[in-house]
Order: C-alpha cells, then sequence, then structure tokens
C-alpha cells in the first residue's frame, strides 16, 4: 500500500523506518542523522510551504522527506488498512 505524504508524493508503507514531527524533534542524535542525510543530498522536499513532519525512508539508501502534513496525520493514514 502507498501513503500520500504531500503534494503528488507517495511512498511505499513497507519502506517508511519513521514519522517524526519537527517541532518536537530535539534529540541529539536525530539532529546529527538528519544533518549528515542534508550533507549526503539525501532530503526531498515535498514543498516549499513550510514542513511540519520528516518521514525516514529506506529505499537503496536511506532518504528523509520533508512533508508539510503533520506527523499525526501521516501515521493516522499509515494505520489505515483501507
Amino acid at each position: 500500500m502507498f501513503l500520500h505524504i504531500g503534494e503528488d508524493t507517495v511512498i511505499l508503507k513497507k519502506n517508511i523506518v519513521a514519522i517524526l514531527n519537527l517541532n518536537t524533534v530535539d534529540s541529539e542524535i536525530t539532529n546529527d542523522y538528519i544533518k549528515k542525510r542534508v550533507d549526503e543530498n539525501r532530503i526531498k522536499y515535498i514543498t516549499k510551504e513550510s514542513h511540519q513532519s520528516v518521514i525516514l525512508v529506506q529505499h537503496e539508501k536511506y532518504e528523509l522527506y520533508y512533508s508539510p502534513i503533520s506527523a499525526s496525520t501521516l501515521g493516522k493514514r499509515s494505520s489505515d488498512n483501507k
């Protein structure tokens, strides 16, 4: 199944490792990980608007998607089995 994460972007649910709320990410380890992905150009911005969440996805390599949709909404969408 797929998860719509904003604009015209969908990802496979089975590839999602984590969905994080950007307003509450204050872990030094998490912030270091995000900075490392930025340095490696492994970041995808869904929109130019403000971002509310970041989704860690494993394809061949790990990638981060910045989404305008809140982490709680994405979590609810991902748990739907419809």
